[in-house]
């Protein structure tokens, strides 16, 4: 079964197009799983803030009582 697009059939310059599409691609997607994981790490701190804020309250009024 052959694949429906082979590179040697390009040119040099062809081929150097489609290698920077494909880094581009791949740098594109890099930047967007990094940024996703930047975001959730930030969603992530966030939580365990409030959730030390919300510990912190409910030791003191526990205390009180």
């Amino acid at each position: 079964m052959q694949r429906g697009f082979y590179m040697d059939k390009l040119n040099e310059g062809e081929r150097l197009t489609v290698r920077r599409w494909h880094l581009g691609v791949i740098c594109g997607y890099a930047l967007v799983c990094m940024a996703l994981f930047g975001w959730v790490a930030l969603q992530t701190e966030g939580a365990q803030a409030q959730m030390a804020k919300l510990s912190t309250v409910t030791s003191a009024q526990a205390a009180t009582k």
